[in-house]
């Protein structure tokens, strides 16, 4: 077996570790870090969190332009085709309102309901 028993990906990059020797100090591994290596960890966590955060932060920036892509001018088009709608049926109701049945049953409505008074 090679002497590189651990492989440590630090930042993206494979960095083979050395296995431990018979001179290596077991008690070593139970130290706790230097403050320089505490430092590494730290900042290495915050870079990640950082892209992390920028990643998702360009994701959600990303799915609005698209959605707004396609649904650009989809309001336009809704108000423009509501409008339509109403004068169409408005022109109806007019039709059938001067119609002289139409014209009739109301008159008939309103003088019954005013006679009833």
């Amino acid at each position: 077996m090679s002497d590189l028993a651990h492989v440590i990906p630090i930042g993206g990059f494979v960095t083979p570790v050395p296995a431990p020797g018979p001179d290596d100090d077991p008690a070593a591994e139970q130290r706790p870090p230097t403050r320089a290596q505490a430092r590494a960890v730290l900042l290495a966590r915050r870079a990640q969190t950082r892209r992390q955060f920028a990643a998702a932060r360009w994701l959600r920036a990303r799915e609005r332009t698209v959605i707004q892509g396609v649904e650009a001018g989809l309001a336009t088009a809704e108000y423009a085709i509501a409008t339509v709608a109403a004068a169409g049926f408005a022109g109806l109701l007019i039709t059938v309102l001067r119609s002289n049945k139409v014209r009739g049953l109301l008159t008939s409505i309103v003088e019954s309901a005013l006679s009833i008074s």
